[in-house]
């Protein structure tokens, strides 16, 4: 259930993002929201722990996140 949903909602992050069907910020924003609260949560029921960090089936929507990260400090980097 879980592990499904969240590659899903992160290819379709990455879909929408190739795509440009929402602005930057805005995708950015929902995504890192979604993200930290979803993994945060997951974390705290007791037979998920750490798994949400640890597991390879979730390495798809750690890397998109990690991504956006860095594509946001390269945007920060260039403004300035």
């Amino acid at each position: 259930g879980y592990v499904f949903v969240i590659n899903l909602i992160g290819i379709h992050t990455v879909a929408v993002f190739l795509l440009q069907k929402l602005p930057w910020d805005h995708l950015y924003r929902s995504y890192t929201c979604f993200f930290l609260v979803g993994t945060l949560l997951a974390m705290q029921v007791p037979v998920v722990n750490w798994t949400p960090i640890k597991s390879l089936e979730q390495l798809g929507p750690l890397a998109v996140f990690a991504g956006f990260q860095v594509l946001q400090l390269m945007c920060l980097l260039e403004s300035k």
